[in-house]
């Protein structure tokens, strides 16, 4: 990369000079590594005057713009260790992740003099961000006050932080944390502050009611007793459709947040993969929350995977963190932590945790230089993506694909026919509800033109969307779309429908969506990329792909009408 670096004090500018065919953002990620190794602590980027700045790749890496030409971003000092001290829990939340690992494999504990050496090297490699984690860490409370006994006598007293869904929380614990003369503070999950609801999610949808246990009861005491002993806590809700996104449900949780002493509340988005597609129903993005919430929070601060705001006119900070993998895995090099287990294995990806190394018989110095190589295969892999299986799609101006119909029974033979031949992986995956409006005139009521509005299932507005297709009247399949300028977000459908009337539109159809997508993650804008639609009511399917298709084994039919058309005609 054609630049040049100055370093004066703790702040490094660098001058561009050239950006042309080039992407950046690797190497502005190993930059920043770089930097932060010589302590620099501020990166300003300098384009030149006649150089392309590429804005979306800087927004990626949580750049400021300065003016036109200048972007800035601090280099964080947090470096951060996480530590699943036990892989056993007393819940069994329904949505849990288990920290990327399988909590159902026993595991053998290293001896705290193995533990210790690894808490030595954590100091001398300068971790100042520790965090316990588990399982349930509050289960192994004397192991932990032990650890951070060692830390006191080796002078190595980062920021410790637990997260911890509360309930096994020992007095003579909160006592030995008092003694800790670092920083100490809780992440607490509550998830839902209705005893039902709560029940019901800590302990894998079961039903009925919580009877003579009360563990919310529990758990709020004993965040009292945090407060009395003067450790701050955060409550995290991971975001739940239906469960804590209700408007009620929310005033709720700002308002127990604020009688019961806690600093933030912290929102954080279901991590959703392939094995946990079944979670889809109760995914509810961040920025749909964002949305719902919109006159009640003031913005703070932005920057590594969180926002914060500010709760109406409250001391209240309300936090949205994103999942490190919903970055995308090339940009994982400066957002991850580092993860290792009781049992002393270091393992660098959240999602691949069988990839690691054993810190019994490897440094961890070693080993963080291992997991680097392995995120960098990632990185080369995926791209802006990663193994999740909810992202963005950019609506284009212009598009030509290929529709096919399919019979619902032989799909399953199709995708494997297809996945050996290309090498097709599930890359996204909707849920989601159209709405299709006419006015009557031939080119709406035959869907040449279509005017509809599209809302996700982890949305707060939908989407209007405004299209003019073209069939291709051989019957190959190919349809060519053409898209509005304008996508305006809707919040209130019932009165965007009483607008359309008012213009002489009505409703004339309701699709209700499930899509899988598949591409091959190297081969992403070259190979193929398809697409199979479920709509409701149906007993075919929809294929979408970016090519056409030949039939195979499996009878696909070219749609020779526009989609809606198609499925008005059952």
């Amino acid at each position: 990369m054609p630049w040049a670096i100055d370093i004066a004090a703790d702040t490094a500018t660098v001058r561009i000079d050239a950006t042309a065919e080039r992407e950046l953002l690797p190497e502005l990620v190993a930059l920043e590594l770089s930097l932060g190794r010589k302590q620099a602590r501020a990166l300003t980027l300098a384009f030149a005057s006649d150089t392309v700045i590429p804005v979306e790749r800087l927004q990626r890496l949580d750049y400021r713009r300065i003016d036109d030409r200048h972007y800035t971003k601090a280099i964080p000092t947090r470096r951060a260790v996480r530590f699943s001290i036990t892989e056993k829990c007393n819940y069994r939340c329904f949505f849990c992740h288990e920290e990327g690992l399988q909590m159902d494999v026993v595991r053998h504990d290293a001896d705290d003099a193995r533990l210790y050496q690894v808490l030595d090297q954590l100091k001398v490699l300068g971790y100042n961000d520790f965090t316990f984690t588990g399982g349930e860490p509050l289960l192994k409370w004397r192991r932990i006050l032990r650890c951070l006994e060692h830390m006191r006598r080796i002078d190595y007293l980062p920021d410790v932080k637990f997260v911890s869904n509360g309930l096994p929380l020992h007095p003579e614990f909160v006592t030995g944390l008092q003694a800790y003369p670092g920083r100490v503070r809780f992440n607490l999950s509550l998830h839902s502050l209705e005893p039902e609801r709560y029940h019901q999610v800590v302990h894998a949808l079961a039903e009925g009611t919580p009877g003579t246990r009360n563990d919310l009861a529990q758990v709020k005491a004993n965040l009292a007793r945090l407060r009395e002993a003067g450790i701050p806590f955060k409550l995290n809700f991971v975001l739940l459709k239906g469960i804590n996104t209700t408007p009620a449900a929310l005033t709720q949780i700002f308002d127990y947040a604020l009688s019961s002493g806690a600093r933030r509340v912290k929102f954080l988005e279901l991590l959703i993969t392939e094995p946990l597609r079944r979670l889809y129903p109760y995914y509810y993005r961040l920025q749909a929350l964002r949305d719902q919430l919109a006159d009640q929070l003031t913005f703070v601060s932005s920057g590594q995977r969180r926002t914060v705001y500010r709760y109406r006119d409250t001391p209240l900070e309300v936090e949205l963190q994103s999942c490190t993998c919903s970055r995308g895995c090339n940009v994982c090099a400066l957002n991850r932590d580092a993860n290792f287990t009781a049992e002393l294995r270091y393992f660098p990806c959240f999602l691949h945790p069988e990839q690691g190394s054993d810190l019994t018989t490897s440094t961890l110095a070693d080993a963080v230089a291992a997991g680097a190589g392995y995120i960098d295969g990632m990185a080369r892999y995926y791209g802006d993506h990663s193994p999740l299986i909810i992202r963005d799609r950019y609506l284009t101006r212009r598009e030509t694909a290929f529709y096919y119909a399919i019979a619902a029974a032989d799909v399953a033979r199709f995708l494997k026919e297809m996945s050996t031949g290309d090498g097709l992986e599930l890359t996204r995956h909707r849920q989601l509800t159209e709405y299709y409006f006419s006015d009557d005139s031939d080119a709406f009521a035959t869907f040449q033109c279509v005017r509809k509005l599209a809302i996700n299932s982890y949305d707060h507005h939908a989407t209007e969307i405004t299209q003019q297709l073209w069939v291709d009247a051989a019957g190959s399949g190919r349809i060519d779309t053409a898209f509005s300028k304008e996508s305006p977000a809707v919040a209130d459908i019932a009165a965007y429908e009483q607008e359309l009337k008012r213009q002489g539109f009505a409703a004339v159809l309701q699709a209700d969506w499930s899509i899988d997508y598949y591409a091959n993650p190297r081969r992403t804008g070259r190979g193929l990329e398809l697409s199979i639609g479920a709509a409701s009511g149906r007993a075919d399917a929809l294929v979408r792909s970016n090519r056409p298709l030949a039939s195979g084994s499996c009878s696909l039919l070219p749609l020779t009408q526009p989609v809606p058309a198609w499925l008005a005609d059952r």
